[in-house]
């Protein structure tokens, strides 16, 4: 009876290592995948603040680049 219980068990701990390992990679994808569009917004972020400085620098009115980067947030 004791090899039975233990065949079981092993039985019962493979499977649950196998969705913790599905489960692993299914949250490893997701956090490529936010990886990546963090650093797209984080890149658009730095453009906006350039853009932004380049022209309070040039003496044009930043007011309408800030409404055009919200404008480009909310799409």
């Amino acid at each position: 009876m004791d090899r039975l219980e233990a065949v079981e068990t092993a039985k019962k701990l493979y499977k649950e290592n196998l969705y913790m390992i599905k489960e692993n990679e299914r949250l490893r994808k997701m956090a490529q995948i936010l990886s990546e569009e963090n650093q797209v917004l984080f890149d658009q972020m730095k453009l906006r603040q350039l853009q932004q400085k380049q022209q309070a620098a040039s003496g044009a009115n930043p007011s309408g680049s800030q409404a055009s980067a919200r404008n480009g947030a909310e799409r």
